[in-house]
């Protein structure tokens, strides 16, 4: 009775510390959000970034040649799947641990991924080192963002 009461719990004890990380992230900005996901391997990483933005819309011809400002929005979107590897350091007790991600458009992202957040840098256009920093989260907090930003849009226009 009291060793296998003890027993259990040691296992028990011994599985919580073994959560598997969350395989979603989600990050809002004020103009732009960003959802990641990806099915692991033996350490290889398979996914997809999608990418919303909240940005100048377009505006005719006659409006800008005559010099008028362009005060509508608009949202835009991309999506890039990618290939990385993620590297948990110590395999009993899954923490975390460093990934590195190739995206379809050739871009480099490297970074940090635990139980409370991703964060990923890559090198942007203008020669700096820019980062997006993730939650955990799903589709439908991607969606919310997205909705968010095409209710400004649609008061804009």
């Amino acid at each position: 009775g009291i060793i296998a009461l003890f027993l259990s719990l040691l296992v028990l004890t011994g599985c919580a510390g073994q959560r598997n990380l969350p395989s979603e992230y989600v990050a809002v900005y004020s103009n732009a959000a960003f959802f990641i996901e990806w099915a692991e391997t033996d350490n290889k990483l398979t996914g997809q970034l999608q990418e919303g933005r909240l940005g100048p819309g377009s505006q005719n011809f006659d409006d800008w040649a005559a010099g008028k400002k362009n005060n509508t929005l608009a949202v835009t979107s991309e999506n890039y799947s990618f290939n990385g590897v993620f590297n948990r350091g110590d395999k009993t007790v899954i923490n975390g641990g460093d990934i590195s991600i190739l995206l379809s458009n050739g871009t480099t992202m490297t970074g940090i991924v635990n139980q409370k957040m991703l964060l990923l840098s890559y090198p942007a256009s203008d020669g700096t080192m820019q980062s997006i920093v993730f939650k955990p989260g799903g589709v439908t907090d991607f969606n919310a963002a997205i909705g968010n930003f095409q209710n400004q849009a649609s008061g804009s226009n």
